[in-house]
């Protein structure tokens, strides 16, 4: 027969805490790990909606390969990479959406430039035209 004393009880509840409270930090671990794959692809969505595809291709390309890398972490367990790649997916995103939105601020400065300059062509011809109808 099993004789239980107080050592053995302990022992038998702290072991068991321990399994609950690693099952919950495991679970903990997921679920960060999964809500950072979701700010990643959120971010990649955004440098797309900013126009990444045209103007910033390479870095929109790497965010989505982190964002692969970073599931088939989590699918196999490994947090730490997950997020890790997860972080590098969401940084690269936001850099193809700040590449894609400077790359539309600099064709519209062009826009603006030869547009400046169109109008200074016509108001010289216009000044031109008046002096000459002048004399």
């Amino acid at each position: 027969m099993y004789r239980i004393t107080c050592k053995t009880l302990k022992t038998s509840v702290l072991v068991t805490l321990m399994l609950v409270l690693g099952a919950c930090a495991n679970t903990v671990a997921r679920d960060s790990s999964k809500q950072n794959i979701v700010k990643a692809k959120s971010a990649i969505t955004e440098a797309v909606a900013a126009g990444a595809t045209n103007s910033a291709n390479p870095k929109l390309a790497s965010a989505r390969a982190h964002v692969v890398s970073a599931d088939k972490a989590l699918k196999n367990k490994k947090y730490d990479v997950a997020n890790r790649h997860s972080e590098l997916a969401e940084s690269d995103a936001k850099l193809a959406a700040a590449n894609a939105q400077t790359a539309i601020v600099q064709q519209n400065a062009s826009n603006i430039e030869s547009d400046i300059k169109r109008l200074k062509s016509k108001i010289e011809l216009n000044e031109q035209t008046q002096a000459e109808l002048a004399q």
